[in-house]
């Protein structure tokens, strides 16, 4: 779940965010066969990968068994995609210069494991862009 409202954030770089996901996850000293089941049912495996990948990079702390991240990370080459705007151990991203929306768009897709969630995603980002544009449109008008 907290890799779930990671990846609604967009991954944005708040170190605090990590040093909790860390917390929660040495507290909870969870079963990692069960993580790793129920992130896949629930289609969150990249998201949960590039959290855990993030906060081990970051805090320089490796508190997940690496069969965990390599049974999670997604294969090439989104996987190598998703390291290039998400460096592990960046505190600053490079895509931080990125609108947010563009941010949303560049990333979003590449996070989403099912083809239902991109294409959720894909239609109502695609509305929201639409919504903007007649907002902009009616603005216009008025002056």
């Amino acid at each position: 779940v907290a890799a779930y409202h990671k990846a609604r954030g967009l991954f944005l770089p708040r170190v605090i965010w990590l040093v909790d996901f860390v917390a929660i996850v040495q507290a909870l000293h969870p079963s990692w066969d069960v993580v790793v089941e129920r992130a896949g049912e629930w289609g969150l495996r990249t998201a949960l990968w590039v959290s855990l990948r993030r906060a081990q990079g970051v805090l320089r702390e490796e508190f997940v068994p690496a069969w965990v991240m390599r049974a999670i990370r997604p294969a090439m080459p989104r996987r190598a995609y998703i390291e290039a705007l998400l460096p592990a151990d960046a505190l600053e991203m490079p895509v931080n210069r990125l609108s947010n929306r563009a941010f949303q768009a560049v990333l979003g897709f590449p996070l989403m494991d099912r083809w239902q969630d991109r294409a959720r995603f894909g239609a109502h980002y695609a509305g929201l862009r639409f919504r903007d544009a007649l907002h902009r449109m009616r603005a216009g008008s008025k002056n």
